[in-house]
């Protein structure tokens, strides 16, 4: 066995060798060069319709074992086109072509395989006609009868190309393009035949360069590229598959089909690719220089892949298709003018446009989340109207420490915000929109949290923790068409307002709903509705604090029906000397000026409100308001045209107060308020119950005040109709309250002068006092009428009862001045005790000296008119009035007038002398009191008196002695003063059986009073 390998192996070694011999026999001795360079140039002219140079060619089949080859030293195609950059096509050192022998043995056919290229360069060119210097294969038909007539070699079926440190540069002048690729090492294989090229490319090394217009969009980038591709030349198509593309190290995988319309001048691309992550600095070196601008001061990193397609056309005009989508992971950006770097950032978006196409184009954001250092933001949605009003679809999230972007607020600004912000944005708008401001046109929901909020501006501030926003707009679900504009809901756990030297504001636990329509329409009044709950809100500004526990309520704002728009004109006009003469048409000037403004008007807004709290209380310096409960319903209209702010609200409602105390440093004991309820509207107050209740004074009041807008406007008196009821009241305490209201200068309470009678006002009061104080005088069961009418009090028929007497009181009481003042006065005492009446009317005794000489009960009626200063003491040259007195079974007490006369008289001592009737009349007229005839009944004697009293205590009587124990009749004449009495017999002037009639002075004064009263009423209507 061994022997038969041997000898196998043997001739085996001997048939190689012998076939390396034929083989060299024929490389170096048949196929010599100088017999194959002919042949090759022959041969490519007939092909190639450009001018060929082609060095010394030789047969290798060492160097390219397996196959023979044919290998070129100096290769070059030479083919000019105008403006062409260079003549030469392609030029090479060293050409190698590999031979197909069984194809030449057989078919006599030139096979050439495969070919490599070392140390050259390729030139191509489109000019602005789409002509290429390229096209330099000759037609088949020409080439295969040329061939059949000339040479039986064929150039054909190219397998394989090989290039090494090739240098290729591309130009177009009609797409505007240039590229260039330097040092290109690449293995091309494939085949050609009908006018396409099918290859696959291995492209490991080359450094290309690409314009386009002018601008470089790759620079000397480093490019690996492994692709099959089908090339039609004539068409300028080429169709890639399987590709695998490298810039600058970073990898795409790409397929698709990209081709030249020279026809229409653009690119044809159908084109799709994929990316694995790829580092974001090495893809911001490739932007071209021109937009490196747009990232001065960026600084980012991250890993970015994208897969898509670009199918479509590329021209001056056109863009293809693009279907692209881009994911990012770990990212992060640096830019000067962002106060904060962003971190961790991870996108997924797709963009969709040709570029043209409007309605087409759209950015979709699938996901995108970032993290500042204390921050986080993530979003998703779509943008749409790339090309025209970029329009927004978002859905954002956000949690936010504002203290992070500070920085960004305009240093003139004045205002600083802390705290953290975190919440969702739902939203659909345009940038268009945002520019303008149309928020009516755009869709905008979310909530928003607040956290340790703190924000600043100028002078004012606001706090919150824990408070919530939620908000739509517009507003799906309105309480009405016209509140669709936006809606929101506020939940603050404590919420803080305050302005620096202004006013203060805290609310706890506050639920505010809020409705509108379009607040950025100046021209109209806005619609709003506002609902509210608070467990508790507290203000307060300068010495005014205001606190209250519960309030709640609605507040709607509505535009004031049946108020349009109303224009008002404003003209200003001067003009020096002007002269018109009609008949010449002739005009002259010295100096005209004429301004004109055309004002709109506001709409009147008409306000509705609901509002009801507990624990009401206010406090304004040392004066303070407190309420248990207190409801309010109302509807507030505004009148611009007004000028008082007060008369500009006009309010119609119903207001509910339950137990408040208001406390006032002018008033001595707190006004305590049991209950109040009363309706109201512009120009009447309808008081349905008032309990008062103010020291020891209790007042139930009831009744309608009107002509209160009417009041305010100066138009009118404000006039009102009450019941007055009242268990006790102290009346010192009550005039105290009401003197000098309405007056136009400040007046002094009676504490400190007299009583100044309120104007501008015409009040009727039914009064019912259980009892009442004045001073230490008391009264009870007091009933009657009081007029109060533009500074005229008026007691008209009061009935009430004191210790002393039942009185019925009729009084006129006008103050036109603090130290003149009027009062008619008409006063009927029944069983007054005569002490007790002068007690009352400290100055009856200068009007009757008598009096102070009997004691018991009588019956006293004075009508009465006088002047009065601060103090009210009369004036005695105004007095006028008259009086009267009854009495029976008065006692005469010792003293006084009548002592000197029971002494002289010899009255009995020993019991008390009494006076068995009294009944007097006397006028006042000025200082002069005359006492009209009477008859008195004492002890013995019965006796008529008359006569004349003077307020400075001088007296003229006169006593006819009509019936006594003596058996003649005598007067006595009693003149002088109280201190120098002096008395004589006289005449008798009345008869013996004389009484006097009654004169009825004091009805007519009682008259004359009444008529005084209606006159003073009807004067002031």
């Amino acid at each position: 066995m061994n022997k038969y390998i041997k000898w196998f192996i043997i001739s085996l070694l001997s048939l190689i060798v012998l076939t390396g011999l034929a083989i060299g026999i024929g490389v170096w001795l048949v196929f010599t060069p100088a017999k194959l360079t002919p042949l090759v140039r022959t041969q490519a002219a007939k092909y190639l319709s450009c001018q060929s140079e082609i060095g010394q060619v030789e047969l290798t089949f060492f160097s390219t074992f397996p196959r023979f080859g044919l290998k070129v030293n100096h290769f070059a195609l030479l083919n000019h086109v105008p403006n062409a950059p260079a003549d030469t096509l392609l030029v090479a050192g060293q050409f190698i072509g590999r031979i197909d022998l069984a194809a030449w043995w057989k078919h006599d056919e030139l096979m050439i395989t495969e070919l490599q290229l070392k140390n050259g360069s390729l030139n191509a060119f489109v000019d602005s006609l789409g002509k290429t210097n390229f096209d330099i294969l000759r037609g088949d038909s020409t080439a295969t009868d040329t061939a059949k007539s000339a040479q039986p070699f064929q150039l054909v079926n190219i397998e394989h190309v090989a290039l090494e440190n090739i240098n290729i540069s591309y130009r177009n002048l009609s797409q505007k393009l240039q590229a260039r690729v330097n040092h290109l090492t690449a293995q091309l294989s494939g085949s050609y035949g009908a006018d396409q090229l099918n290859t696959r490319m291995d492209l490991s090394e080359g450094h290309v360069s690409f314009q386009y217009e002018g601008e470089n969009y790759l620079q000397n980038v480093s490019v690996q590229l492994t692709a099959a591709a089908q090339i039609n030349l004539s068409k300028q198509q080429v169709r890639f598959s399987d590709g695998q593309a490298s810039l600058n190290q970073l990898e795409l995988a790409f397929s698709g089909t990209v081709g030249n319309d020279t026809l229409h001048h653009q690119i044809v691309t159908d084109l799709e690719y994929k990316s694995q992550l790829l580092p974001i600095p090495a893809l911001l070196a490739l932007i071209p220089p021109s937009y490196q601008s747009y990232l001065k001061g960026v600084s980012a990193d991250g890993l970015v892949s994208s897969k898509g397609a670009v199918k479509g056309f590329y021209s001056d005009t056109q863009m293809p298709l693009m279907d692209l989508q881009f994911v990012l992971q770990d990212g992060s950006l640096t830019y000067e003018g962002f106060p904060v770097p962003l971190s961790q950032v991870n996108a997924e978006c797709r963009f969709y446009s040709d570029m043209k196409t409007d309605d087409l184009s759209y950015l979709q954001i699938e996901r995108f989340t970032a993290q500042t250092p204390q921050s986080s933001i993530k979003t998703s949605g779509r943008i749409t109207h790339l090309l025209t009003d970029i329009t927004c679809d978002l859905n954002s999230e956000a949690n936010v420490l504002l203290t992070e972007f500070a920085s960004m607020i305009p240093k003139g600004l004045n205002l600083s915000v802390k705290g953290r912000v975190a919440g969702q944005l739902r939203s659909l708008f345009a940038l268009s929109q945002i520019e303008k401001m149309q928020l009516d046109q755009m869709k905008i929901s979310g909530s928003l949290k607040l956290t340790d909020f703190d924000a600043r501006y100028d002078s004012l501030s606001l706090q919150t923790n824990g408070s919530q926003l939620e908000f739509v707009l517009p507003n799906p679900q309105g309480l009405s068409k016209n509140t669709s504009f936006i809606a929101a809901k506020i939940n603050a756990r404590q919420l803080s307002l305050s302005k620096l030297k202004g006013y203060e504001a805290q609310l706890n636990n506050a639920v505010i709903s809020l409705e509108s329509s379009n607040v950025m329409d100046s021209t109209r009044i806005p619609t709003l509705a506002c609902s509210f709950a608070l467990d508790s809100l507290s203000a307060g500004m300068d010495t005014i604090h205001l606190s209250t526990q519960q309030p709640a309520g609605q507040l709607s704002l509505l535009p004031r029906k049946g108020k349009p728009l109303e224009p008002e004109i404003k003209l200003s006009f001067s003009c020096g000397h002007w002269t018109s003469l009609l008949g010449s048409a002739h005009v002259s000037t010295d100096q005209v000026k004429l301004k004109a403004d055309v004002l709109q008007d506001k709409i009147q807004p008409s306000i509705q409100l609901e509002y009801s709290s507990q624990n009401l209380k206010m406090v304004r310096g040392a004066d303070s308001a407190r309420m248990n409960k207190v409801e309010l319903n109302a509807d507030i209209v505004n009148d611009p045209h007004q000028k008082e702010l007060i008369q500009q609200w006009l309010v119609k409602g119903l207001l509910k107060v339950d137990k408040g105390l208001i406390a006032l440093s002018a008033l001595k004991d707190p006004l305590e308020i049991p209950s109040i309820q009363l309706n109201f509207d512009p120009e009447v107050i309808h008081i349905q119950e008032s309990k008062l209740k103010i020291g020891p004074s209790d007042f139930s009041l009831s009744g309608t005040l009107s002509n209160v807008g009417a009041y305010f406007r100066k138009d009118s008196l404000l006039r009102g109709q009450f019941d007055l009821v009242s268990h006790h009241t102290d009346m010192i305490q009550l005039m105290n309250l009401s003197s000098g209201i309405g007056a136009k200068d400040s007046v002094t309470t009676t504490a400190g002068g007299p009583y100044m009678v309120p104007k501008g006002m015409d009040l009727l009061l039914n009064v019912n006092i259980g009892s009442a104080t004045f001073g230490t005088g008391t009264a009870q069961m007091i009933k009657g009428g009081v007029r109060v009418k533009d500074g005229l009090l008026v007691l008209d028929d009061f009935d009430f009862t004191t210790p002393a007497a039942r009185m019925q009181l009729t009084t006129l009481y006008r103050t036109p001045r603090k130290n003149h003042l009027f009062m008619g006065l008409e006063c009927h005492m029944q069983d007054i005790e005569i002490e007790e009446l002068l007690k009352m009317v400290p100055d009856i005794d200068s009007i009757m000296p008598m009096l102070r000489s009997f004691k018991g009960k009588g019956e006293f009626h004075m009508a009465i008119e006088t002047y009065l200063d601060s103090l009210y003491n009369p004036k005695k040259s105004t007095i006028r009035g008259a009086a009267s007195i009854k009495g029976q079974n008065l006692v005469l007490m010792d003293g006084a007038t009548f002592s000197e006369i029971a002494k002289t008289l010899k009255f009995n001592k020993t019991t008390f002398n009494k006076v068995d009737s009294l009944s007097a009349e006397f006028t006042i007229f000025k200082d002069e009191i005359d006492v009209y005839p009477f008859l008195i009944v004492m002890d013995k004697y019965k006796g008529v008196v008359a006569g004349r009293h003077n307020m400075d205590l001088t007296f003229d009587y006169h006593i006819s002695v009509v019936d006594s124990p003596l058996p003649l009749k005598f007067g006595i004449n009693i003149t002088g003063t109280m201190d120098d009495m002096k008395y004589r017999l006289a005449k008798c002037k009345y008869a013996e059986f004389y009484r006097p009639s009654a004169r009825y002075m004091v009805q007519n004064k009682q008259l004359e009073l009444r008529k005084m009263i209606r006159d003073a009423l009807v004067q002031r209507l």
